[in-house]
Order: C-alpha cells, then sequence, then structure tokens
C-alpha cells in the first residue's frame, strides 16, 4: 500500500533572518525574492546536487493562504515552520506555514 503523505514533505523549523534580495536582471524572473539565511549552515539532505550539502540560505515562500506577509519579518530573527519546496532550476526552497519573530 502506497503512503498518503510523500515523506520528501517533512516538516522542519529554523531560526535565522528573511532579507528580500534582488533577482539577477538575467533571470527575467521579476524583481526580487525572499530569501532566508540560518543561524548556522544547515545540512540539506536532499538537494539539487544530488547529495547533502550545507547552505546559508534558501529561498523562502509565503503561505498561498495569505495568513502572513514575508514583508512584515523582513530583517527580523525569526522562527519559520514549514515543508521544502522546489524552486527555480530545481532549488530547494522553503514553503513557509508559520512564523514568529525572536
Amino acid at each position: 500500500m502506497k503512503p498518503l503523505v510523500d515523506t520528501a514533505l517533512r516538516y522542519h523549523t529554523f531560526k535565522g533572518t528573511i532579507k528580500k534580495d534582488l533577482i539577477p536582471p538575467e533571470l527575467e524572473l521579476g524583481d526580487y525574492w525572499y530569501n532566508f539565511y540560518f543561524d548556522e549552515p544547515y545540512l540539506l539532505e536532499e538537494s539539487s546536487v544530488g547529495r547533502p550539502i550545507y547552505v546559508n540560505s534558501l529561498q523562502i515562500a509565503e503561505p498561498t493562504d495569505g495568513f502572513f506577509n514575508l514583508e512584515d519579518f523582513i530583517g527580523k530573527h525569526v522562527q519559520v515552520s514549514g515543508n521544502f519546496g522546489w524552486g527555480y532550476a530545481e532549488s530547494t526552497t522553503i514553503e513557509s506555514i508559520a512564523i514568529t519573530e525572536l
């Protein structure tokens, strides 16, 4: 029997800072994206390079239900909870579910 939940979609909680970074114009993907900068390097076990790697930041997406706006947390030290997703060029993103300022 196939599991009802994809085990690759694991719920995680992180501490760090959210920044609004400019997107390189040559990518033609808009003006900016939100990035989450971890307090300490995070071991990303499932990466686009096919092996575990340490990362200092990941792109973060707002919740689809509009429950909160990442703009309200720019430059603040926060705790974010969410699942991993896939972004531009198979990069890993954080799909945020909950956030609180620390």
